[in-house]
């Protein structure tokens, strides 16, 4: 049976002992992935997750963060093997589909590929807001230089809670638990008081400044004004049980700052990654080599 040109890139950086075809692929778009989120990402390759329906599915690439789009599936096809140019078709984006959908709790889904897409294929996954990439070897030996780089840094500032919404009956809990824990009416950002959902319970000037940052992507600088819904999670103050409230309204000023870098680089191009109409991302030897997966934790097989 051919080998895929994938399997002895995957092998000049990471040896396994597997001989499932497009196993080696599947790795390495997870050695991609982890490249490009950093270590702040977790990257799982090859997880079953329990869907709705009580079926197991085995998804190739999980990605979990904390911020933004937490939870991430990806799906891979590697036809390098049979030496042909054929792209993935509709039916593949069906299935995964289907999968997306039993498994949910996914925040964004992408098929990675190194031959393309059909057309019906491409018309599909844009309907159904699934991701296209196209992951493939350089074509030369391209080294990475050096260059100078303006970098903009944009980040809100001074965000200000102007009103935490919520009903009736909680607002009188959410006022006695205040005055008993903190006299003064003044929370600081050092004080116990927890936003907290079935998920995680994270500090209030965390998920204030958390949730902020997610609202201002994509928008200009100057003043903005958010809305940012609980999801169902409550405000615990000092410990106490969490009290359900239905947003959280900030204002904040979005400003950039422009840094010059000198970046320099002694590295070869070995993969090139394409997502919908971005630009295409070269991926190094230096970014592979240092691309470390991580292990699924228990219980994850089992998730819906």
């Amino acid at each position: 049976m051919a080998k895929s040109r994938y399997d002895a890139l995957h092998d000049r950086f990471a040896a396994i002992l597997s001989g499932k075809a497009g196993t080696r692929y599947e790795r390495l778009t997870a050695m991609t992935w982890k490249a490009l989120e950093g270590q702040g990402a977790e990257v799982v390759h090859d997880v079953r997750l329990r869907g709705a329906s009580g079926v197991d599915a085995q998804i190739d690439v999980v990605v979990k963060r904390t911020g933004g789009l937490r939870r991430v599936l990806i799906e891979c096809k590697d036809f390098d093997a049979a030496k042909t140019e054929k792209k993935v078709g509709v039916d593949v984006v069906r299935q995964f589909r289907a999968v997306i959908e039993d498994v949910g709790d996914v925040d964004a889904a992408h098929i990675v590929t190194c031959n393309g897409f059909t057309r019906a294929a491409r018309l599909y996954a844009a309907r159904y807001n699934i991701g296209l990439a196209v992951l493939k070897a350089a074509q030369l030996a391209q080294r990475v230089g050096s260059a100078s780089l303006d970098i903009g840094f944009q980040a809100p500032l001074s965000a200000h809670v102007e009103l935490i919404h919520m009903d009736e009956a909680n607002q009188a809990r959410f006022a006695a638990a205040l005055e008993t824990a903190f006299p003064d009416l003044t929370v600081r950002r050092e004080d116990q008081m927890s936003v907290v959902s079935d998920r995680e319970t994270v500090q209030f000037a965390d998920w204030v400044e958390r949730e902020t940052l997610m609202h201002a992507r994509g928008k200009p600088d100057g003043i903005h004004h958010a809305a940012l819904l609980s999801y169902g999670a409550g405000l615990s103050i000092a410990g106490g049980p969490p009290i359900p409230f239905d947003l959280i309204a900030v204002r904040y000023n979005l400003v950039t700052e422009l840094m010059t870098q000198k970046v320099v680089a002694d590295q070869i191009a070995e993969l090139v990654l394409t997502k919908g109409e971005e630009p295409p991302r070269p991926i190094t030897d230096r970014q592979l080599r240092a691309a470390r997966l991580d292990r699924a934790a228990r219980g994850a097989q089992a998730r819906g």
